[in-house]
């Protein structure tokens, strides 16, 4: 009689063998790394979306309070309106423009004056390589 081979035994790792394999580890580093770096560039987009709107609105407001200046130093007669200057803050500088254009309508165009006794008034802000116009009409300096 030959000696029968005992039957193979499943041998159960040890509490110190379980765990994952190295190909197990990698393919989910894999699989981290396909959507961690797409939502990475999404977040920073968002982040660049975010500053230049902030930029945006601030540069709308040094717009309106020209404009407004200029509207209150018209109507008080002042012959010391700024036509250009510059705001800084911590996130850029704003350089700035007026322009007065005269205001021609084409309806009034029988008018000896040739316009309604109006200017486009124009304030430009610019910074970095962008840039903000407002227009508004306001009396002629004249009026």
């Amino acid at each position: 009689m030959t000696p029968q081979a005992a039957p193979a035994r499943r041998v159960r790792p040890s509490v110190a063998q379980s765990g994952f394999t190295l190909l197990e580890v990698l393919v989910a580093f894999t699989i981290l790394a396909l959507i961690a770096v797409p939502a990475a560039q999404v977040i920073g987009n968002n982040l660049r979306s975010l500053d230049a709107g902030a930029r945006y609105t601030h540069a709308t407001t040094i717009a309106r309070s020209v404009l407004d200046e200029v509207r209150v130093m018209r109507k008080a007669g002042s012959d010391e309106i700024a036509f250009d200057g510059r705001v800084e803050d911590a996130a850029a500088e704003y350089a700035w423009r007026v322009r007065f254009e005269p205001y021609v309508d084409e309806l009034m165009a029988d008018d000896p004056r040739g316009r309604p006794g109006l200017e486009i008034a124009t304030v430009t802000v610019s910074w970095e390589a962008r840039s903000l116009s407002l227009e508004t009409l306001m009396l002629d300096a004249q009026q």
